[in-house]
């Protein structure tokens, strides 16, 4: 496990559906295995809660009282990092770009850390969602 209990309750108040859940996973599988293959790549795959400028955003869950409006995302934490510590990767709207050639190991290695976490949570809301279908019927 990537994730601690605590990551993973705070990313869980992030509402998201199933589609969504799917979309992390693929988004950042496609961005690991640019990653592990050392290559730069800019993947044609937005965030999956994205709406564009920030307006309206999941990632407002918590963040109550703040003047704040935009790239909350970026706070979160996924193995114990957030994106601010990872400079392999940069995210936007409409995309993810990997600069997997571009950095030594150790920040390879962060981001793989990073993206991993990615990954996990979008299975654990997939999880969550079937169990929840399978106890309603």
């Amino acid at each position: 496990m990537i994730l601690t209990k605590a990551e993973l309750a705070c990313l869980l108040e992030v509402e998201t559906t199933v589609a969504q859940a799917k979309k992390i996973i693929r988004r950042n599988q496609l961005a690991l295995n640019a990653l592990k293959a050392r290559q730069n790549k800019l993947i044609k795959l937005g965030c999956p809660h994205c709406s564009g400028y920030c307006t309206g955003c999941a990632y407002e869950v918590g963040k109550e009282g703040s003047d704040r409006i935009s790239t909350w995302c970026l706070e979160y934490s996924f193995g114990g990092l957030t994106a601010h510590d990872i400079r392999v990767v940069e995210l936007g709207e409409e995309d993810i770009e990997v600069f997997g050639a571009n950095y030594p190991k150790t920040e390879r290695d962060k981001a793989e850390r990073w993206l991993k976490g990615h990954i996990e949570w979008g299975r654990e809301v997939i999880r969550r969602a079937e169990r929840k279908r399978r106890h309603s019927r």
